[in-house]
């Protein structure tokens, strides 16, 4: 073989090298941009799922501070149901955000950002005994224990202080139309007649 003909040999085989070489390339540039893509759609959808979990919680919060103003009323109102016996409990229906003429609650009630978090009465609150009742964000369920801690004279006639059951069922919501609906169940001691 000649001088020339191996010259020839190691040119094509340089280009073909040269060729695999770009080949190689172009396919890494090709699965990092599959990987930069699938790392920037991870990213949107943690955003994203972040994004729901705090309106979840922006309206469990507002929720929350619609069981707390429920039970600042049945506090405010233990005196005087008091008086009235039980007859006063099963006739308690107190005025409620969201009930009624009654406008729901928003948070931040002194400075009230259009579309602040809010709470009023669960619209489904209905009785559980009776269907046919108005819905209630505060009901009176029954007669509980003996109140704890109070020792109480147990003279004839003298009445049994016992826990007044409640229940309390609020909505909140916030505004990208997350709902949160919350039952919960409250006490306060009453004198019940034997």
């Amino acid at each position: 073989m000649s001088a020339g003909s191996e010259t020839t040999m190691d040119r094509n085989q340089r280009r073909h090298e040269s060729g695999a070489a770009l080949l190689v390339t172009v396919l890494l540039l090709a699965l990092m941009g599959i990987v930069g893509l699938s790392s920037m759609d991870t990213v949107m959808r943690d955003r994203q799922i972040a994004g729901f979990q705090r309106n979840a919680k922006t309206a469990l919060y507002a929720a929350e501070a619609g069981v707390a103003h429920a039970v600042g009323i049945i506090r405010t109102s233990a005196q005087a149901l008091a008086v009235g016996g039980e007859a006063a409990l099963e006739g308690f229906d107190p005025a409620f955000p969201g009930k009624g003429t009654t406008p729901v609650q928003s948070l931040g009630s002194q400075f009230p950002a259009p579309g602040s978090p809010r709470y009023m009465m669960d619209p489904n609150a209905s009785d559980p005994n009776d269907g046919t009742a108005p819905a209630q964000a505060i009901r009176y369920m029954g007669k509980g224990d003996v109140c704890p801690g109070w020792i109480m004279s147990q003279e004839e006639g003298s009445p049994e202080w016992a826990e007044a059951l409640w229940d309390i069922r609020v909505r909140g919501d916030n505004p990208s139309g997350t709902v949160v609906n919350i039952q919960a169940t409250g006490t306060s001691c009453h004198p019940y007649n034997n």
